[in-house]
């Protein structure tokens, strides 16, 4: 009985967190007024940004196209030079084993 009489009533608690909430939510509210005009900017800025892109690939078209090919043209070349060089290194390591065979007969 002794604790009981020592104990607060949550009464007391209830009030400071009702404090501290409505604190909380005049502050929230308070940025979030803040942050709409940003986003609102923010959105106006990324769309001139794609149609600034947007235009530069219009009016590159061409020079796009002939770079493509010119790249898918070098890419195939390197390729081609890559997979000989693979051959050729497999053909000299089968070459080697063959003449060791040798040897060791």
């Amino acid at each position: 009985m002794a604790c009981r009489n020592q104990e607060l009533p949550y009464a007391n608690y209830l009030e400071d967190y009702k404090i501290l909430c409505m604190s909380q939510e005049k502050s929230f509210l308070e940025r979030f007024q803040n942050y709409d005009r940003s986003i609102a900017e923010l959105g106006i800025q990324r769309a001139n940004t794609v149609d600034a892109a947007s235009g530069a690939l219009k009016s590159e078209g061409l020079r796009r196209q002939q770079a493509l090919k010119m790249f898918t043209k070098l890419a195939r070349k390197r390729i081609e030079l890559f997979r000989q060089e693979e051959k050729n290194a497999t053909d000299a390591s089968a070459l080697i084993r063959h003449y060791k065979s040798l040897l060791r007969d």
